[in-house]
């Protein structure tokens, strides 16, 4: 409800479907986006603020709503088309949503005016009719109308794709209340609620002025394009028309639930302003939130739009102020060109910001975008959370479909979210697996089922071959005093070392044997180990030019020192006439002159050694004397 009083703007929430659409909003105004052209013809719908626009996959109209009557594409009143328990004045007064399974039918959700006080049906809460259109010659008639779902709401309704892609969540807020409920369209009807208590309470501050109790219910709400942000703005007033005061709660949203959680906080205004909070939308790819902020007639030029980063650490602290000291505005709507219009109050003008996604002064906020050529906007823009109804496909259960992939041990398929909260899901795989993840450990053809109240889906897929993969060598050589390095593929995503690590690349400085799992982007797992062997890499041998074997326990034997380990070892021992006097291979064995009964003498030795110096084996020679004394 908006009694008279300028506001600010309301972004959509759906993805962009299509570069077309008609909009009918305000008191006959309309504009029509085509193929990169805007048009201004004259509507024939007439609303104070909220309204609907539905239209097909071509961006052609289907029909269009305030809440109240729904209006054929030709401009006439729907069959059954009256009486719906949505208000003209309501922020969001209405919200059309097409059946999961069936593209010739809609619902039309509604909420009533600050909680059905200016509704002259009585109903106070949020309701659904349903519009078939292959009635009335495929113009089509409203059927069911009014089934009221949650009693005592306030004027915020807005809408998300379930995680499955197909079916929707519809959201609305209890007034004097912090609960919001989440309805879920499935091809199983409207189910729920999902009542979730977060943020803080909607509710009117005590005042004088006791005309007001209903005015925090004002207000609108949206849903980030990736369904993971719920965000509501609402007002106050403590002294008669002045003394506003603005709240914004920006919290998150589970698309798989539909329950909404913590999130952050903002106020603005207080006694000695007079600021509401009235709309808000995230920009089509949820990189930025605006809230606009209204000041009551009699106070032109106060209103103003805030624009909030989402991408921001501090989020909060990124608001950026778009413009302000502005006339009477009404709601933002994000158009099928990615642009983002603002209704003007009774004017024949529409505001834009053509860069939405940009931060600060270049989202490029122009006072007079589109000037319309019959009927004046007023304060609403279609509630168009989803541009244009999307083809309606079978669910596909597995992202990997008839795609052959290799794997060295186990392959995991994760299938998402299959079925609802309210219809959840059987799978059943060929091979035995349960449940939406499946181990696939060996070739061969499979299949899964998925099984819900609406649907059975059968997908089958191909996995050739586990061979193994080669990650590590057997065996790396490296120098003791320097650390090695381990590394597998950069193409492995998740890696996780025996020593804890988990990057592609380690370093490792003690001898041992080392192992890795690593996984695929496809979710093939594979495992290696390599044994690292740490050598001296700088090695020197020592041989002494004399010793005394002579039985007394002092120096009675001669063999070659080393300082690291020998990968190869030939050592001869000849006397002065060339005669074989000791040959060794075993670096360890000793030679005793004494047990040669050998005369006292020079000998010539030859030693030929090979070992690793961390990178490559490398082979040396050494000769020279001993001398033998007794």
């Amino acid at each position: 409800m908006r009694n008279l009083l300028a506001w600010l703007p309301l972004l959509f929430s759906g993805a962009l479907t299509a570069q077309n659409g008609s909009w009918f909003f305000g008191f006959g105004g309309s504009i029509v986006f085509e193929n990169g052209t805007i048009t201004t013809p004259s509507g024939a719908l007439f609303t104070e603020e909220g309204c609907a626009s539905q239209c097909d996959a071509d961006g052609q109209p289907l029909f269009f709503t305030n809440g109240e009557v729904v209006i054929d594409r030709n401009g006439n009143q729907m069959p059954n088309g009256f009486g719906l328990s949505g208000s003209f004045s309501s922020t969001q007064s209405a919200l059309a949503v097409p059946f999961p399974d069936d593209p010739d039918r809609y619902y039309i959700f509604t909420t009533p005016a600050m909680v059905g006080a200016f509704s002259p049906l009585g109903i106070t809460g949020l309701a659904y009719s349903v519009v078939d259109m292959t009635l009335n010659n495929g113009l089509g008639a409203v059927t069911d109308k009014n089934i009221v779902l949650f009693d005592n709401v306030t004027e915020k309704l807005t809408a998300t794709r379930h995680a499955n892609g197909r079916d929707v969540w519809v959201v609305a807020h209890e007034w004097n209340s912090d609960r919001y409920a989440a309805f879920l369209v499935g091809c199983s009807g409207v189910q729920g609620p999902v009542i979730s208590p977060a943020g803080r309470v909607m509710q009117f501050l005590p005042g004088p002025d006791a005309a007001i109790p209903l005015y925090a219910s004002v207000g609108a709400m949206d849903i980030s394009p990736d369904g993971s942000t719920i965000a509501s703005t609402w007002a106050t007033v403590q002294d008669g028309n002045i003394n506003g005061m603005s709240f914004l709660d920006i919290l998150h949203f589970n698309d798989t639930t539909g329950q909404v959680g913590d999130g952050i906080a903002i106020t603005h205004g207080g006694p000695g302003t007079d600021v509401r909070g009235y709309g808000l939308a995230f920009s089509a790819q949820g990189s930025k939130l605006y809230q606009t902020q209204f000041a009551p007639l009699g106070f032109p030029g106060q209103g103003l739009i805030r624009q909030y980063d989402m991408t921001a650490t501090d989020v909060a602290g990124s608001e950026f102020m778009v413009t302000q000291d502005l006339p009477e505005l009404g709601l933002v709507q994000s158009a099928p060109d990615g642009s983002m219009l603002v209704a003007i109050l009774l004017d024949d003008g529409i505001a834009g910001i053509t860069a939405p996604e940009q931060a600060g002064a270049a989202c490029g906020f122009i006072p007079e975008l589109i000037t319309l050529s019959a009927g004046s906007s007023m304060w609403g823009l279609p509630n168009d959370w989803d541009t244009g109804a999307r083809p309606i496909d079978p669910l596909d259960p597995l992202g990997l479909q008839d795609t052959t992939i290799q794997c060295s041990d186990t392959l995991w398929i994760d299938l998402g979210p299959q079925g609802s909260l309210f219809d959840p899901a059987t799978v059943v795989w060929s091979h035995g697996a349960t449940g939406e993840r499946g181990a696939i450990t060996a070739p061969g053809e499979y299949s899964v089922t998925v099984r819900t109240t609406c649907d059975t889906i059968t997908d089958a897929f191909t996995v050739s071959g586990t061979g193994d993969r080669d990650l590590l060598p057997d065996q790396l050589r490296g120098c003791s005093d320097a650390p090695v390095e381990l590394h597998v593929p950069m193409d492995l995503a998740d890696v996780f070392w025996s020593t804890m690590g988990t990057e592609n690349t380690i370093t490792v400085d003690a001898d041992g044997v080392y192992s890795v799992i690593a996984f695929d982007t496809l979710g093939c797992r594979y495992e290696d180990t390599v044994s690292v062997v740490l050598e001296n890499c700088h090695c020197r041998l020592f041989l002494p030019n004399a010793f005394t074997p002579d039985g007394d326990g002092l120096n009675d034997t001669w063999k070659a020192g080393h300082s690291c380990t020998l990968d190869d070892f030939r050592l001869t021992v000849f006397d002065r006439w060339g005669l074989v006097a000791f040959s060794t291979e075993d670096p360890e064995q000793s030679w005793s002159g004494a047990a040669s009964a050998l005369p006292n003498d020079v000998y010539v030795y030859r030693v030929q050694y090979a070992f690793w110096n961390g990178a490559q084996r490398e082979e040396r020679e050494a000769s020279g004397t001993v001398t033998v004394v007794r």
